[in-house]
């Protein structure tokens, strides 16, 4: 469980420090305000000495994996080159990971009061906003063999996505993964070889041919009923789940994020969704929390904290629907008062 994040001289964030709760974190903000930073951030961190036989030592290469600075060069993860960068988070029960640049020789300090070994099994899914499982078959064979322009999460999530099934369905997931099954017309994935395909009333329907939106969610469900690591106390972050979700699909996705919520698991997502927002809301997600990222002229980007959504302030996705709903009602009124039919 993720209970803290500081971030110091980081990218976008001159200092930034954010708590989290155990349950379900909305990270909303304009474009450029570090929402998808905060969760690599978090996953570079963690992946690094969750992974069998890192140890802390595998931070730095974890996230330069992840953030793929030019030329591998970690100082170009530093806002100003002047000041010293700090990346720390606190994990519940396993203490502090610390990440400072740069040293004299220009490589990364690290501090992990704890032993590694305590960290390992530390279970954190990063879901990519964008979808590369409808493309996978021949890629995974590529990123492992090139240098390429996709970061970890984005081989990571093919990794997991092309486990094969479990002898055994994890039945506490069992009421959600129907739940999903629904949102994605009442198919199932399946996995052959490097390539998914969605049985769809009898017939399998390679993944290139399935709407981009199921693919998410087949790709979700079937992370779920394989991916035999998620327990109570793991992590989900999960950048942009709303990208090519239909706002009618997002309730169900809203509902199955609060179910995970209320079985232990910590949701922390980041989102541009009027609808993803409420619906979380409804849903009555466990221990809500909205983090409200804003730029400020000196001090950098900053984080307001509401635990509803009347509560968030520097909401601009608020603001943009107000805008066009002023602008609607206007027009209704313009031809109201011309006589016409108003809608």
């Amino acid at each position: 469980m993720i209970e803290r994040l500081h971030l110091h001289n980081f990218t976008a964030f001159e200092d930034l420090e954010l708590t989290f709760s155990p349950g379900v974190n909305v990270l909303i903000g304009g474009n450029g305000t570090g929402k998808t930073h905060v969760l690599k951030a978090i996953y570079g961190l963690i992946r690094g000495p969750s992974r069998s036989g890192w140890g802390a030592d595998g931070i730095p290469d974890s996230v330069l994996k992840v953030f793929l600075p030019l030329d591998n060069d970690l100082s170009r993860l530093q806002r100003t080159q002047d000041n010293s960068t700090i990346v720390e988070t606190t994990i519940s029960g396993y203490g502090q990971l610390d990440f400072r640049l740069p040293l004299p020789d220009g490589s990364a300090k690290l501090r992990f009061p704890n032993a590694a070994q305590k960290i390992t099994g530390k279970n954190v899914l990063f879901m990519p906003a964008k979808d590369l499982i409808g493309h996978a078959k021949g890629l995974r064979s590529i990123l492992k063999l090139y240098q390429t322009a996709f970061d970890q999460t984005y081989t990571d999530i093919l990794d997991i996505a092309f486990l094969p099934s479990l002898q055994e369905e994890n039945q506490l997931f069992q009421p959600i993964l129907e739940k999903l099954k629904h949102y994605m017309g009442g198919g199932v994935p399946k996995v052959e070889e490097d390539q998914y395909f969605l049985n769809h009333n009898g017939k399998e329907i390679e993944f290139n041919l399935v709407a981009e939106g199921w693919r998410k969610i087949a790709v979700f469900w079937y992370i779920l009923r394989n991916y035999p690591h998620l327990v109570s106390g793991d992590v989900i972050l999960w950048d942009e789940p709303e990208a090519n979700l239909n706002p009618s699909t997002l309730k169900g996705l809203a509902e199955c994020l609060s179910d995970l919520s209320k079985l232990g698991l910590q949701i922390i997502v980041a989102t541009h969704s009027y609808v993803l927002l409420k619906e979380l809301e409804i849903h009555e997600a466990k221990d809500l929390k909205f983090i409200s990222l804003y730029t400020t002229e000196q001090q950098g980007v900053k984080a307001s904290v509401a635990t509803s959504y009347e509560g968030i302030e520097h909401n601009l996705i608020e603001k943009e629907f107000e805008r066009i709903y002023r602008l609607d009602l206007g027009s209704w009124l313009e031809r109201d008062n011309d006589g016409h039919q108003g809608r």
